[in-house]
């Protein structure tokens, strides 16, 4: 076949030679064959000539039997001569370059351009957990069935799709891996036969990392805790966060779910380390023995689709409140209704139980004082900040010890006494801790004291008269 075409070819050139008289068209034959040790359909592969420029010139089928092809050329010039099978099937060469001269160029000589087959292309997809699309970015590796070596290796595209080409017919598995992502499927496998081929199921990612961070006047804040809610997500379904409830935290939310929580590091930074495609809200929350930090944003919504996510904005401490407690002793009872100054600016009055809230403060040094009738504080200085949150109990280093003088008639020989001397003595006889005060013109009395057992005389000093004497 291929001598007849030849001399076919040669009978039309010589004609066409002498009726163009003495014109340089030519008509020569551009022919080969697709080759594969493989079963292919040949019908399916077409052969197409373009100009230098890309224009289309020629095109022909392949001989199902065979592959063989022939292209008819009517002009001398450069041309590209290329094979088009179905997408997916993968050939070398793609294409070639041809020089027709009339005299020298391998379509004139009559020989052969073949196109051989290297494989069909095997398909498949990684999707994120419970969707209809994947991510991209994942490796996926292709090994022949049992073995350890790889033989291609790829990433998916956006939309999770992948394929491998130039894989020959056989029996393969598919591997799926990522260095942050957690995969719930990570491998399937794949039959190649005499077409594309696809993988038996989809490779899933089970979820993303999602992280963010908070600060405090700038510098890392440690120990924040973060909650995670959602209305389409469930707890089964994420990993890597702490399930368990939160003490002192209620939602406002009912329509939210609580997942789980992490809680910030020393850097600052916070992370869920799965979290599948889908809609979430975190609230930061912090709640010490004395104190609770005020953070903006109090709540932030976001979505995760196929991706890792940082979340933003930045979580800032914008303040936090203190707790503390006034009390009557080092082991004593909480004062109610003292009143505790914040460097003699802010106030607040105690509990009952001698408990006080300080809210909306900064990181600072700042001084407290504690006010309450007939007790007596020592002014502290204290440094509150968000990771030092104790703040120490206030407690009463004196307290005032009161009384009154009353004398309901005095002798008629003494002359009455508007004024009078009072001691306060501890029970251990320390002599340096005795206390005298006078009493007022109305017999009032007071000292300030520790707290102890005193023994507490009056001194009076008389003056007698005798009528009729001066």
């Amino acid at each position: 076949m291929r001598a007849w075409a030849a001399e076919g070819l040669a009978l039309v050139c010589a004609l066409c030679c002498a009726l163009a008289r003495g014109s340089e068209d030519i008509v020569v034959g551009c022919g080969g064959f697709v080759k594969s040790d493989v079963e292919i359909n040949y019908s399916l592969i077409e052969i197409k000539l373009y100009t230098k420029h890309g224009t289309l010139k020629y095109q022909t089928d392949c001989a199902p039997n065979n592959g063989y092809f022939m292209i008819p050329l009517y002009d001398k010039g450069d041309f590209i001569l290329k094979i088009e099978p179905p997408l997916g099937w993968s050939f070398e060469p793609t294409s070639v370059d041809i020089h027709v001269d009339g005299i020298n160029d391998v379509c004139t000589k009559g020989g052969d351009i073949n196109f051989v087959f290297t494989g069909f292309s095997v398909n498949g997809k990684v999707l994120s957990k419970g969707q209809t699309l994947g991510p991209a970015g994942v490796q996926v590796v292709l090994r022949n069935a049992g073995s350890d070596i790889n033989i291609q290796a790829t990433v998916t595209q956006p939309g999770g799709k992948f394929a491998f080409f130039k894989v020959l017919p056989g029996e393969y598995e598919i591997f799926a891996s990522h260095p942050t992502w957690m995969l719930k499927e990570s491998n399937t496998v794949v039959r190649v036969t005499s077409s594309n081929a696809y993988a038996a199921s989809p490779l899933i990612v089970a979820g993303y990392n999602v992280s963010g961070s908070v600060r405090s006047d700038g510098e890392p804040m440690k120990g924040v805790m973060f909650l995670l809610f959602s209305s389409s997500v469930t707890k089964e379904d994420v990993v890597g966060c702490n399930i368990s409830p939160v003490d002192g935290f209620q939602s406002r939310d009912e329509s939210l779910s609580y997942l789980c929580n992490v809680v910030s590091k020393e850097d600052g930074s916070f992370s869920f380390l799965s979290l599948p495609s889908g809609k979430y809200t975190v609230i930061p929350f912090y709640r010490g023995e004395r104190i609770t930090f005020d953070v903006a944003p109090s709540r932030l919504d976001f979505l995760v689709e196929h991706d890792s996510l940082q979340i933003e904005p930045v979580f800032h401490v914008m303040g936090f409140s203190v707790t503390g407690r006034v009390l009557n002793g080092p082991e004593g009872e909480g004062v109610a209704d003292a009143t505790v100054t914040l460097n003699n600016q802010i106030k607040v009055k105690t509990k009952a139980d001698g408990s006080f809230r300080l809210e909306n403060i900064t990181t600072g040094t700042y001084t407290i004082h504690a006010r309450k009738e007939h007790l007596f504080f020592d002014t502290i200085t204290v440094k509150i900040a968000p990771n030092t949150p104790q703040l120490a109990n206030i407690i009463a280093t004196g307290f005032s010890v009161c009384g009154r003088i009353s004398v309901t008639r005095f002798p008629d020989t003494v002359k009455q006494i508007s004024k009078y001397k009072v001691t306060m003595m501890p029970q251990d006889k320390d002599k340096a801790s005795l206390f005298t005060t006078e009493t007022d013109p109305h017999g009032a009395f007071c000292f300030k004291a520790k707290s102890g057992i005193y023994n507490v005389q009056v001194r009076m000093s008389f003056r007698f008269f005798i009528a009729g004497l001066s």
